[in-house]
């Protein structure tokens, strides 16, 4: 007999691993709501074709101005996934988390491409829309499982935004946390992520 859906690519599957520790998470304070919305945005811009989990570590490197995501750390990577950034993970309010590599030695590169990101980003969130509204409920350009998750953590977000009463805060509300999210310096950036 086959399997009809052997990678579990259902969404009743993903949704109902959702729908108790998003409802059960605590709410964040706009900062730490705005960090982990920029921080996960980030991660679902990488190339990856597999369900992520929590509690397993994930590794984002840089190949040729493409993010990828993967389960192989940079010691058994052979550089193959080009330029490792940092680990990652999922958290249990489907936001995600980044610790960024200490190793200084790409640093330019990595800097040139936060900065195109960061650009990308503040681009999509000066229109005259409310932050809700660019939440990425549904993406029709991502992979499946960037989309589903993307969907997610824009249910994570939103929740939180409720409760702090941001529904209709303009989209370029986010923005203000720029100076402590992703300056440009790399190195200071990576410490003001991290913390």
């Amino acid at each position: 007999m086959k399997i009809a859906n052997p990678q579990g690519k259902g969404l009743v599957s993903l949704f109902n691993e959702w729908s108790a520790p998003v409802l059960a998470s605590q709410c964040r304070d706009f900062p730490k709501l705005a960090k982990d919305y920029v921080l996960s945005l980030f991660v679902l811009s990488a190339s990856f074709k597999f369900k992520p989990v929590q509690h397993q570590r994930y590794y984002l490197y840089l190949k040729q101005s493409e993010l990828i995501l993967t389960l192989i750390e940079p010691s058994k990577s052979g550089g193959r996934f080009g330029i490792y950034i940092g680990e990652c993970g999922l958290n249990p309010d489907l936001t995600w988390h980044v610790e960024f590599s200490d190793d200084d030695n790409h640093a330019p590169t990595i800097q040139s491409f936060l900065q195109r990101f960061y650009a990308g980003f503040e681009s999509h969130h000066q229109q005259n829309k409310t932050w809700h509204e660019l939440l990425p409920f549904y993406e029709e350009s991502l992979p499946f499982y960037a989309r589903m998750y993307a969907n997610g953590m824009a249910k994570s977000i939103h929740r939180d935004m409720v409760q702090l009463g941001l529904t209709q805060a303009p989209a370029s509300k986010v923005l203000e946390m720029k100076g402590r999210l992703l300056g440009f310096d790399y190195l200071s950036m990576r410490e003001r992520l991290i913390s």
